[in-house]
């Protein structure tokens, strides 16, 4: 990863919570506050939330996900929520991640490379990425955006 800075993006993180008198209130409704750049412009993440102990607290009055210093603590337990977009005829290399993912593409398309195979994903198609090592390729003209959850595993690769 490259850079961060404030999110100026069209998308919107809601988050809810409860007040005083125990309703249900947004809590917040504005742009993701980090967005971070890849190296190369090959694309950007946006870290929407971030669990970092089960079980997780509902009441914080902030989440790691708002300061991008967190990101030099991603490898412990916990879990995370991200939309990535990888831009047009870019890519991002081999890696695993220590987590299991679930991913959805968005919009565009991209290809998962594997150490054996690959797949090309489209709109609505999405991956169970279970720790293994693999790298993203958008070979097309269009970005590709996707979402994704990230559950720690704490074990590394078997």
């Amino acid at each position: 990863m490259s850079s961060t800075s404030a999110s100026t993006g069209a998308r919107k993180r809601v988050v809810t919570g409860v007040d005083a008198a125990g309703k249900s209130i947004i809590a917040s409704a504005a742009p993701p506050p980090v967005t971070i750049t890849f190296e190369g412009d090959s694309g950007s993440m946006e870290e929407l939330w971030v669990i970092d102990a089960f079980p997780h607290k509902l009441d914080e009055a902030s989440n790691p996900a708002d300061d991008p210093s967190h990101l030099e603590r991603a490898d412990g337990p916990g879990a995370w929520f991200r939309i990535v977009t990888f831009n047009p005829r870019s890519s991002y290399p081999m890696h695993t991640t220590g987590t299991l993912d679930f991913v959805v593409v968005l919009s565009g398309s991209v290809r998962m490379l594997m150490e054996a195979g690959e797949v090309t994903l489209y709109p609505g198609d999405s991956v169970v990425q279970r720790d293994t090592l693999h790298a993203w390729v958008n070979d097309s003209d269009e970005p590709c955006v996707v979402a994704g959850v990230l559950i720690s595993n704490n074990a590394g690769r078997t």
